[in-house]
């Protein structure tokens, strides 16, 4: 699931990092990255791009199977002595205790998605000695997936035609982080999905001006016209939201676009999964969503629907054949991933704005499924993807109980599919964070993923230089024997894996 995901989305008021966004959800989901690349915010996993190079071809590699570490069954409990009697008893002596029934040990669990979400916005895996502290660091916190942002901004920390190579000043010339990342998690036996933002393409405050020629703003942005012209506008003509600009997914040729490149990623790289972020319509000026009126997308409404005129952004129809082209979006990523790589996980960083819902009903009552055209229930349950990864960033001081509504929201839509909830480290102490880690996998979810690598507490933004202890300290109580992280479970492929079993 950009920040300073995320942008990615979150749920703060504040803007961090969408994880996956940064709107604000009056008292805590933000969304809408409302910061610039200088100072990311989730999704900004929206969440988290490219001098170009020589192309480096990755050697595919084939991850290795993570081996549990066996864990005993049972902690015996030591028999307590028997009372001896007295030497001259004047009362008959106590009967001896009979001990005391052996208690079965906290059990590690053997299947359980733990997992860290690595920005782009900083330090994490642009250069060869950031991924090496990035895998020992994961190691130590026995991280089993890594969640590497590779397509930020319309670009590639990689090497695909698809995209433009990021033009990042901290990634050197002839580097391949994503290439790099692959060799050595999975060496540490450690998956890497490529987290992928294929939509919202750039982030200014002013009009920018990516500097590869060949980026998709450069080629059908503002100065585009007719079905080249790819943005996405809202009702009255704007195509800025905040500081981003979104690519529209009603234009068949976005859609297209978007198919290429992650295709091109599955094909060349040996990811074990890929994850979108920020797949949804930005957050709204009103009550309506009144983005997705970029032309060619209207044209194809009015023609598919036989309507005419342009639709309110209030017009129920418009508003399901909206959300229509997420879900369709999806769906078409899927089938290119799994034609790539048929074991390899395809997910979404899901929004959670608000309070977590009762039920369905309620769901399509939330901004999630109203506004931003996100209706991730049914893409578990029609089998769009193997993964939903909440953005479940909640301050846990004052929307802990949204944050445990979320969670069981979304273990009642699980279905046959898997879900795990992702946390906002960034917006909370150690403490509370490895709190939300204990109550996400005793819920009964099928894992944990943190925002982020980066950003391991709230104040890691403020103070990066503390953010290596920070990180050590929270590691170190997660995967403590009374921590909610222990034992060494594995992450296999989504048509071999168990369900995630109980943390006792």
């Amino acid at each position: 699931m950009n920040v300073p995901k995320p942008t990615r989305s979150t749920s703060a008021v504040t803007t961090i990092p969408t994880t996956t966004d940064t709107t604000t959800d009056t008292t805590t989901d933000t969304t809408t990255d409302t910061t610039t690349d200088t100072a990311p915010t989730r999704t900004v996993p929206d969440q988290p791009a490219p001098v170009q190079a020589a192309p480096v071809q990755p050697t595919p590699i084939t991850p290795t199977p993570i081996t549990p570490t066996p864990t005993p069954t049972s902690r015996p409990t030591p028999t307590r002595p028997t009372q001896a009697a007295p030497t001259t008893p004047t009362t008959p002596p106590p009967a001896a205790r009979t001990p005391a029934p052996s208690t079965p040990a906290v059990r590690a669990p053997t299947t359980q998605l733990r997992g860290l979400w690595v920005d782009a916005f900083g330090p994490g895996m642009k250069t060869p000695e950031q991924v090496d502290q990035l895998v020992a660091d994961a190691s130590r916190l026995r991280v089993n997936v890594l969640f590497a942002q590779v397509v930020k901004r319309g670009d590639c920390y990689c090497e695909v035609d698809a995209l433009p190579r990021t033009a990042d000043p901290d990634v050197p010339g002839g580097f391949d982080p994503l290439a790099d990342l692959i060799e050595k998690a999975h060496a540490a036996n450690i998956q890497v999905h490529a987290w992928i933002v294929p939509l919202a393409v750039v982030n200014v405050p002013d009009l920018p001006a990516p500097p590869q020629p060949d980026h998709v703003f450069n080629t059908h942005g503002p100065d585009a016209t007719g079905e080249d012209a790819w943005l996405m506008r809202r009702q009255n003509g704007e195509t800025l939201s905040g500081n981003d600009y979104y690519l529209d997914p009603g234009h068949p040729a976005v859609a297209d676009h978007v198919v290429e490149e992650i295709a091109e990623i599955a094909r060349k790289y040996a990811v074990d999964g890929i994850q979108l972020d920020r797949m949804r319509y930005p957050d709204p000026s009103g009550g309506g969503q009144d983005w997705g009126y970029n032309e060619t997308a209207v044209a194809r409404y009015q023609a598919e629907t036989g309507t005419t005129g342009v639709p309110a952004p209030s017009d129920v129809r418009w508003t399901t054949w909206r959300r229509d082209r997420v879900t369709d979006l999806v769906r078409r990523v899927r089938d290119a991933v799994k034609a790539e790589r048929p074991a390899a996980w395809v997910s979404v960083a899901t929004i959670t704005y608000g309070p977590g819902p009762r039920d369905l009903a309620a769901f399509r009552q939330t901004r999630t499924y109203a506004e931003v055209l996100q209706d991730w229930p049914s893409w578990l349950r029609t089998g769009a993807v193997d993964l939903i990864v909440t953005m479940n960033y909640k301050r846990d001081a004052t929307q802990g109980a949204w944050f445990d509504g979320w969670n069981r929201f979304a273990l009642s839509v699980r279905g046959a599919g898997r879900v795990a909830a992702g946390t906002a480290l960034y917006l909370n102490s150690v403490e509370a964070s490895v709190g939300q880690a204990r109550r996400s996998v005793a819920a009964g979810l099928d894992g944990w993923v943190g925002y982020s690598y980066r950003t391991p507490d709230d104040r890691a933004e403020a103070n990066p230089t503390g953010a290596p202890g920070t990180r050590a300290d929270l590691f170190d109580r997660l995967t403590a024997p009374d921590g909610p992280l222990t034992g060494t479970p594995v992450w296999g492929t989504p048509g071999g894996n168990e369900r995630a079993t109980s943390s006792r």
